[in-house]
């Protein structure tokens, strides 16, 4: 199973916020859109988007599981 990449998620005060707006933003807290867990913000690369993912370290395994699927 493996983490699926978010590119939407809630700041602090709960506004939606994209990964690739954030990029050149101070470090903050933001969390997922869908079930309010942390994230934890991926710098992009030329082909691919700055992301967003569920912090593995922090997050439930109950909650991350819902966001997950079969690699």
């Amino acid at each position: 199973m493996r983490v699926l990449k978010c590119y939407l998620a809630n700041d602090r005060e709960g506004h939606f916020v994209t990964a690739g707006a954030l990029m050149s933003a101070p470090a903050q807290i933001w969390s997922c859109a869908s079930c309010g867990c942390r994230l934890v913000l991926y710098a992009g690369t030329f082909s691919d988007p700055a992301w967003f993912e569920h912090d593995t370290q922090t997050v439930a395994w109950e909650c991350r599981r819902k966001t997950m699927v079969l690699a």
